[in-house]
């Protein structure tokens, strides 16, 4: 009894593999097995029904499942059954099926092949589920590999020292050190970032630094005045290349001013010109800010400046001081960038010659003058800054006083003269 049980056992053991066998279907990948990310790649599979029992099983469907970020060209499909068949895609499943005559008959081997795209580099797997008449499935699993060809993206470059962060190309930096942070993308991984600084001599500073993620750091030191060039160079683990540069100047000299007005002292309302010039050591142009004509409209002492700024922002400032004279004082001497001092002022306060009673009139003599300031109301005198000068009138009378004293002289004389000749005559006889 034990032995009939062992002999079924076996028998049935013996059928269960040759029903495997029976419906091995070898599916293969003819081409090809790596494919390179973002391009269209035609996809050919072999398709082998073998049965070893000698049936008539054909393989009535086929499902092809593409994994996740492969996209089906549609138009592509194409294979060389014989025999009709139904073909559909949707989504991801790709299925031909004749489930009366089949599309791969027994003991043949037919092809499919179509054109896929694959955005993101790595290992996947593409499903084939072939199934027979009688419904019993078999299923292979095709890897593929997709590789990164795409060179490390979205690649930012930050500067910062002193007060300067972002530096456009180009742009002008102030300070000796500088931090430069490097930000990368990749569909893989960053795996070096090469930091090569050129300045006028050549290459000043060369660094290669592993990439332990998306983020770089490099201080770059000591730097003097000159023109640099930056190069950075990111290289991905599949050694895809991504170059970006920059340019700029570390300028520590601020700019050198020539500032000058035509004068620094002027009568109130007169017009003051000044004029404004700034050169840099590594600027070509520096445009200054000063004022061409500075304020004069009343009296007093007064300052004008004229400032220069680089784009590294260094400045300087260059200042005039200048006075303004009140027109009350009289005129200045002009021609002269040089302070001038206004002749014919008067001093102490500006008291007026003789005595003046209390109700303003002047006694005595007096020369002609103009009294400013404040007056006492009950003094009768005059107090305040004044100044006069001699007109052309005063000059007059002086000359006609001068003329009748020379005049007068010269007649006492004569006089005194045609005395002494009579006294003469009168002791001659």
């Amino acid at each position: 009894m034990v032995e009939k049980k062992i002999l079924g056992l076996f028998v049935i053991t013996i059928l269960a593999l040759g029903f495997v066998v029976a419906v091995a279907h070898f599916v293969t990948l003819i081409a090809p097995s790596t494919i390179n990310e973002d391009i269209s790649i035609r996809i050919n599979i072999s398709i082998n029904n073998t049965d070893s029992l000698g049936t008539t099983q054909n393989i009535t469907g086929i499902n092809i499942t593409l994994p996740v970020n492969f996209t089906y060209a549609t138009g592509t499909f194409g294979t060389d059954i014989v025999v009709g068949y139904n073909l559909t895609f949707n989504d991801s499943l790709l299925t031909i099926t004749n489930l009366t005559a089949g599309v791969v008959g027994n003991a043949s081997v037919r092809f499919v092949w179509f054109n896929v795209t694959a955005v993101t580099p790595r290992a996947y797997n593409i499903t084939v589920v072939t199934s027979n008449s009688t419904k019993v499935r078999n299923t292979t699993y095709i890897q593929i590999t997709v590789n990164d060809t795409s060179a490390p993206f979205n690649v930012s470059v930050c500067a910062t020292g002193g007060n300067v962060t972002n530096p456009v190309p180009y742009a002008n930096l102030s300070y000796n050190s500088t931090f430069w942070n490097i930000t990368a993308y990749d569909n893989v991984a960053i795996d070096t970032v090469n930091f090569t600084l050129f300045n006028s001599s050549g290459v000043w500073n060369s660094t290669l630094i592993p990439a332990s993620g998306l983020n770089v750091t490099i201080n770059f030191s000591d730097l003097r005045e000159d023109q640099f060039y930056l190069r950075i160079i990111v290289n991905d683990s599949n050694n895809n290349k991504n170059t970006t540069a920059i340019n700029f100047t570390i300028d520590k000299t601020a700019p050198i001013i020539t500032f000058s007005c035509d004068s620094t002292s002027l009568l109130a309302g007169e017009l003051m010109t000044c004029s404004c010039t700034a050169t840099d050591v590594m600027q070509t142009t520096v445009t200054p800010s000063f004022t061409t004509r500075p304020a004069t409209a009343e009296a007093g002492t007064y300052s004008t400046t004229c400032t220069a700024t680089d784009e590294a922002g260094n400045s300087e400032t260059s200042t005039i001081n200048y006075e303004v004279i009140p027109t009350s004082r009289g005129s200045r001497s002009t021609g002269s960038s040089s302070s001038t001092t206004a002749t014919n002022t008067a001093t102490n306060a500006g008291t007026t010659t003789g005595t003046q009673g209390a109700t303003g009139g002047s006694t005595g003599e007096s020369a002609p003058t103009t009294a400013t300031g404040d007056q006492a109301a009950g003094s009768g005198s005059a107090i305040g800054n004044t100044k006069q000068g001699l007109s052309a009138s005063s000059w007059a009378w002086i000359i006609v006083v001068i003329v009748i004293i020379v005049a007068i002289v010269v007649i006492l004389v004569l006089k005194t003269k045609k005395k002494s000749n009579t006294y003469l005559k009168v002791k001659s006889r």
